[in-house]
């Protein structure tokens, strides 16, 4: 008898067994296991800065305040139009100056501020942020150090010379290579300028990679001898 009753028990556990090996068999290797962190997403937007703050309390993670806002809904084409400068006088010109006259234009103040177009991002310690030229009729291109070559970076990006890929020429008395875009303080950032922003998403929030702000010159006026900008910035203690 009590051999009987172990057999009956041996058979029932057997059966579990079982089926719960069925049970199992159809279901994805994947359901139970613990989910892959998503690495941070890059991304890229454009546009014209509608607001800079500099908040009470930052971020413990970015240990620095500041925010920018950016209106995407601004195109290039639209915004050179009362913007794009002669050469010399895009380098002469200052950043205040130049968000002042860019937050009074025409086309900042003809596309709305609606929250779809808006673009929100957060500085982080090692965001690097310069200041390039780029043609007006150049909508496409990083731009370059300088005026002069923002042409030359514009006849670089033309989809005809593409597949001759060549290095602009340095500008006249430099080194090849040897000039560098002048670099920005986030304070100097300014409601009114064109800036590209390169990035991440980090737990639901943007974190700026880089950010290029980009000086509009007159592609009428290709300089015969290219001004040399200042590196430096002009923020205080710099």
């Amino acid at each position: 008898m009590f051999t009987h009753a172990s057999s009956h028990v041996g058979r029932t556990a057997l059966a579990a067994v079982l089926l719960v090996a069925c049970a199992t068999a159809g279901e994805d290797p994947k359901q139970g296991a613990a989910p892959a962190s998503k690495p941070a997403s890059r991304e890229k937007v454009s546009g014209v800065i509608l607001k800079v703050e500099r908040l009470a309390e930052g971020d413990e993670a970015l240990k620095t305040p500041w925010r920018l806002t950016v209106n995407t809904d601004v195109v290039w084409r639209d915004f050179v139009r009362d913007q794009a400068l002669e050469p010399r006088k895009a380098t002469a010109g200052g950043i205040a100056k130049a968000a002042a006259k860019g937050k009074d234009s025409v086309a900042t103040k003809g596309h709305p501020s609606t929250e779809p177009m808006l673009t929100v991002v957060d500085l982080e310690p090692k965001t690097e942020i310069t200041v390039r030229y780029r043609s007006s009729t150049d909508a496409s291109s990083e731009g370059a150090v300088t005026p002069g070559g923002a042409f030359r970076a514009e006849e670089a990006n033309d989809e005809s010379v593409k597949q001759k890929p060549t290095q602009p020429p340095a500008a006249p008395g430099t080194r090849q290579g040897a000039a560098k875009p002048r670099s920005l303080e986030p304070m100097e950032l300014k409601a009114g300028l064109w800036i590209d922003i390169e990035f991440k998403q980090v737990d639901g929030q943007n974190r700026a990679r880089r950010i290029t702000v980009l000086r509009p010159v007159r592609a009428d006026a290709a300089p015969e001898k290219d001004p040399i900008p200042s590196t430096k910035s002009t923020a205080p203690g710099r």
